[in-house]
C-alpha cells in the first residue's frame, strides 16, 4: 500500500504541479549529496537526498528567501537569506517547494484486494490415550505462523510444542511423560484459536 500510494503521488505531482513537467532544471549529483531543482511558471521545487551511510549537515542555497513547503513532512520553513542548513540521516530526502501541496490532495485511492483466511484444523490422535506416542497433526491451507502448547485441566500452560511457520501436514509428538489427566492443545495463530481436548488415563 505504501509503495502503490508513494509512486501515485509521483504520478499526481507530474500531471498537476507545473515543476514537474518542466524541461527548465538543474542538477548537482556529485559526491553524496545531490540536488535537482525544478521550475516552470513561477513555481519551483528544489529536491535534495543524501546517499551516503552516515548523516550529514546539508548546505542548501535555494533560489530565493521566504516560506518553503518540504512536501514529504508537510511542514514549512521561512528563511531572510537564499541559505538553509539542514541534516539528513542516511538515505533520507526533502522536496521543497515556493507553492504548498498538500501531500493528502496527491493520494489515489488503492485497489481493493480480497484477503482470503488461512483454515486450520487440529487433530489428537490416539483420544484418549494412555500417554504413549500421542500426534497433534495440523492441517493449513497455507503456511502460517503461529505457537502449539499443551495445557492442563486448570488451564496452566504446561508446554510450549511449537513457535514457528506452521506448514500443512505438520505433525508433532507429545512427550510420553504425560501424568493421567485431562489436557487441552491449542494452536493460536495471530488472527485464529483452535483447541482440542485430549485425555490420559
Amino acid at each position: 500500500m505504501l509503495l502503490y500510494n508513494h509512486y501515485a503521488t509521483l504520478n499526481r505531482l507530474k500531471q498537476e504541479y507545473a515543476p514537474f513537467s518542466t524541461t527548465d532544471f538543474t542538477t548537482s549529483f556529485t559526491g553524496a549529496i545531490k540536488t535537482l531543482r525544478l521550475t516552470k511558471n513561477g513555481e519551483t521545487a528544489f529536491i535534495v537526498g543524501n546517499f551516503d551511510v552516515n548523516s550529514q549537515l546539508v548546505s542548501l542555497t535555494l533560489p530565493n528567501s521566504g516560506r518553503w513547503y518540504e512536501f514529504f513532512r508537510q511542514d514549512s520553513v521561512d528563511i531572510s537569506t537564499t541559505n538553509l542548513s539542514i541534516t539528513l540521516g542516511p538515505g533520507q530526502y526533502r522536496m521543497y517547494t515556493n507553492t504548498k501541496i498538500v501531500q493528502a490532495d496527491t493520494y489515489t485511492i488503492a485497489p481493493i484486494i480480497p484477503t482470503v483466511e488461512t483454515t486450520l484444523s487440529l487433530n489428537v490422535y490416539p483420544n484418549p490415550s494412555s500417554g504413549e506416542s500421542v500426534s497433534v497433526a495440523i492441517t493449513t491451507s497455507a503456511p502460517i505462523r503461529g505457537e502449539v502448547s499443551l495445557y492442563n485441566i486448570s488451564g496452566a500452560k504446561v508446554m510450549s510444542l511449537y513457535h514457528g511457520l506452521i506448514a500443512d501436514g505438520e505433525i508433532m509428538q507429545l512427550p510420553s511423560s504425560l501424568q493421567s489427566g485431562i489436557y487441552f492443545i491449542q494452536v493460536k495463530t495471530q488472527s485464529q484459536q483452535i483447541t482440542k481436548k485430549l485425555v490420559v488415563y
